[in-house]
């Protein structure tokens, strides 16, 4: 019997593929979050309290005219800027205020005190004398910020105001001396008033050199004052423009 032949097999072609189409992607859309953020070290005012020293140059020069009014003088001013100053600190709170006057020698006119009344009093009581020594200032600022007094918790802050120049020791025991009291914790603002100042001095004295202010025109200094009020309780405080 004949055997059958096979046909041979044919190999199926390939199958193409469909190419893939492509699609368009759309576009993403932008949405702003805005998240919750705890400020911790966010300043509170109202929680904060202070103690600080008014430390004034009671040298004779502060008997010289303040301005252009008849019979202020710059001492005049400094008192008239001091009360201003108690006006805004938070007395009733638990701030406390010391005055200190200097001259050939310091003094402590009244210590550590919220009693508006006493600061006032002391106020009046100001005189000058010859010299001017700053150094001994703030070594009486800081004695008064480091003493008994000291509630613990506050911070210590000290306000210097000078109408001139350190004598008759030289200004680097001025800066000597807060130099101390800043590596102690005391923060530092400075005041220049007038136009015979060494201003480098002073902005060496301060804590850092936005804390020194200065100004020939006596009014200003109420301005002044007001706003290192504002800037004690709360460090990050911006300072108003103009205050130079």
């Amino acid at each position: 019997t004949a055997t059958p032949t096979p046909f041979p097999t044919t190999t199926p072609f390939p199958t193409a593929l469909p190419s893939p189409t492509a699609t368009d992607r759309p576009t993403p859309i932008r949405h702003t979050a805005w998240l919750p953020i705890a400020l911790l070290d966010r300043c509170v005012p109202e929680a904060a309290r202070a103690d600080i020293a008014l430390v004034l140059d009671l040298s004779s020069s502060m008997r010289e005219a303040a301005g252009p009014a008849p019979g202020a003088t710059k001492l005049d001013a400094a008192r008239r800027a001091a009360v201003v100053f108690l006006d805004l600190v938070r007395l009733d709170r638990g701030d406390q205020v010391a005055v200190i006057g200097f001259n050939s020698t310091a003094r402590v006119i009244q210590a550590l005190t919220g009693d508006r009344s006493a600061l006032e009093r002391s106020l009046a009581t100001l005189d000058t004398a010859a010299q001017t020594r700053i150094d001994l200032g703030i070594a009486a600022g800081a004695q008064a910020l480091d003493g008994p007094l000291h509630r613990p918790g506050h911070d210590r802050v000290m306000i210097v105001l000078t109408d001139g120049r350190a004598n008759p020791v030289g200004p680097e025991a001025a800066v000597a001396e807060a130099a101390t009291a800043k590596r102690h914790g005391i923060r530092i603002f400075t005041i220049g008033l007038g136009d015979d100042l060494d201003t480098e001095a002073l902005a060496r004295i301060a804590d850092r050199p936005d804390h020194f202010f200065q100004t020939a025109d006596a009014d200003r200094l109420a301005a002044i004052y007001a706003a290192i009020a504002r800037r004690i309780p709360c460090p990050a405080t911006p300072l108003e423009n103009g205050m130079r």
